[in-house]
């Protein structure tokens, strides 16, 4: 599970999300079971929160600067990222990030390769620093699709629905 969390950390908050109240948007629908809890989940602002001011990048809505890097690199459909001057939802697909992530790690693959082959380690710092530096890059080119609150909603009902299809295997075998 450790290493789960640091392939794919957005499915650990979709978790995070699903199970502890205090962590769910404020898009998501308060209902009055919410009301058990301590704190309001209505006053929580995400996008305040990973809004990280150094570069921010354009939403696909009001083509203005309102999305941040980790607010762009945490987004999934189920849990999009929110830009700070429109409100409105945007998100990074799947494929796109498993794409990227999978490509850095068969350039650490391919640089221990060729550090066997060649006998020599220093290939390998030079991979790894090379594999940081394009999963990076990356993830600041990858481009963003627009969202709504209902299709998010679709989205978290399909992965919460394949959750306990995981579980439910799980105790079965």
């Amino acid at each position: 599970m450790v290493g789960f969390v640091f392939i794919r950390p957005p499915l650990t908050c979709f978790l995070l999300c699903s199970f502890v109240p205090c962590f769910r948007p404020p898009s998501y629908s308060a209902s009055n079971h919410d009301s058990i809890w301590f704190f309001n989940t209505e006053e929580i602002s995400y996008g305040e929160i990973f809004a990280d001011r150094r570069y921010m990048y354009r939403c696909n809505h009001c083509n203005q600067l309102g999305i941040s890097y980790i607010q762009k690199w945490w987004s999934f459909v189920s849990l999009p990222a929110k830009c700070v001057r429109c409100k409105k939802l945007s998100y990074v697909p799947a494929t796109v990030s498993n794409g990227i992530f999978c490509s850095s790690i068969f350039f650490v693959a391919l640089t221990i390769v060729f550090a066997t082959t060649f006998n020599s380690w220093l290939i390998v710092g030079n991979g790894l620093i090379g594999s940081i530096l394009f999963y990076g890059t990356m993830w600041h080119v990858v481009g963003m699709r627009t969202t709504t609150i209902k299709q998010v909603h679709s989205a978290r009902k399909f992965e919460f629905g394949i959750f306990c299809l995981a579980v439910l295997l799980k105790f079965l075998s």
